[in-house]
């Protein structure tokens, strides 16, 4: 059993390609009418500055809560006891 192989259609170099492009326009057309490739890259992203870490505020989140003076005292009446 014989084998055939399909023809592609053919297509202009991509040189012709950008050539057809409008003044106007940046992207190049295909064959067809449509667009087919952009002929200058994308602007860059703006880079946005990195916020720093408030270490101040980690600090104070995990630090122990301080006791009020008369909650310090009932501690240390209940911890010495009867002496």
């Amino acid at each position: 059993m014989s084998t055939g192989t399909v023809r592609q259609g053919q297509r202009p170099p991509a040189s012709r390609v950008i050539k057809r492009k409008g003044r106007q326009s940046d992207k190049a057309t295909s064959p067809t009418g449509g667009p087919a490739a952009a002929t200058k890259p994308p602007p860059p992203k703006p880079k946005k500055p990195v916020p720093l870490p408030d270490y101040m505020a980690r600090i104070l989140k995990r630090q122990p809560k301080a006791m009020s003076a008369k909650a310090t005292r009932e501690f240390w009446e209940y911890e010495r006891g009867d002496r």
